[in-house]
């Protein structure tokens, strides 16, 4: 292959990863709700055992936290979450390939793979790195 072609070629890559990820931005930007019961119910067997055998008002505040809470990706790459309990985070996300990464305003960085995305709902995949561990781990929204 002539080196032009190569050029070509991966002129032509570089633009369908830039045009997948645009694209895929603009899907997310907006305000998304969080389906708790969908996501509970794709919980691994032993998130779910732990779940089960949590002290009845432990499970209450974890349904707090999570039932219906929102996730907002504005177009300036910020985000906001808001939980039922009132606790937001604030924090700049970023799109690469097929993984969304959130960063808080205290550093913390969470990653999602984009399992699924369409314009009315998505499903993410935490990426659990190190000794962190996490109930819920595949989580279900639904865009506002």
């Amino acid at each position: 292959m002539k080196p032009i072609h190569y050029v070509r070629v991966i002129l032509f890559i570089t633009l369908s990863f830039s045009m997948q990820a645009q694209n895929i931005t603009e899907q997310l930007e907006g305000t998304w709700t969080f389906n708790y019961n969908s996501s509970l119910a794709k919980m691994k067997t032993k998130a779910k055992e732990h779940y089960i055998n949590m002290e009845t008002t432990r499970k209450l505040s974890f349904e707090k936290s999570y039932k219906n809470r929102t996730l907002s990706f504005n177009n300036d790459g910020t985000f906001l979450q808001v939980s039922p309990n009132g606790r937001q985070v604030m924090g700049n996300w970023t799109v690469t390939s097929d993984t969304i990464i959130l960063t808080n305003s205290l550093g913390k960085t969470m990653k999602f793979k984009i399992k699924s995305l369409s314009t009315t709902a998505m499903t993410l995949k935490l990426v659990i790195t190190g000794n962190s561990r996490a109930i819920l781990t595949e989580l279900d929204y639904i865009k506002n």
